[in-house]
């Protein structure tokens, strides 16, 4: 076998657990509680592959909302720093959106106050 990147070694793993699976039940679910037991056991690694890869979705996408609402909050002090800052912070209202699409951040305006700031001015 080739060398191998990380994605091909996952992908290559779960093709032969498939293969597995498949050879396994192809007359219907095993009885020979041998065979039961790997059927179980590749089940078991399949769903944990598959929690593994969402979690590092997951990870990953919080990782750039942090990042951009680093950005966000930098630029908010930035601009409002004083003297520019209202001497009666509790009257000051912050409202960001930060959502994203596809792992792409949907770039919108936050409020801050009254005043709009567009996010393609920040990001």
């Amino acid at each position: 076998m080739d060398t191998l990147n990380v994605q091909e070694v996952l992908q290559f793993t779960q093709e032969k657990r498939l293969q597995i699976i498949d050879e396994t039940t192809k007359n219907g679910l095993p009885t020979d509680t041998k065979e039961i037991d790997m059927l179980s056991r590749v089940l078991d690694s399949m769903d944990k592959a598959v929690i593994l890869k969402q979690k590092l979705i997951i990870d990953e996408n919080n990782g750039t909302i942090q990042k951009h609402a680093s950005k966000i909050l930098t630029e908010v002090l930035r601009q409002f720093t004083p003297p520019k800052l209202d001497p009666n912070p509790t009257d000051m209202v912050i409202e960001v959106d930060i959502c994203l699409d596809d792992n792409e951040l949907v770039k919108d305006e936050m409020t801050i106050g009254t005043q709009k700031i567009e996010m393609s001015e920040i990001i």
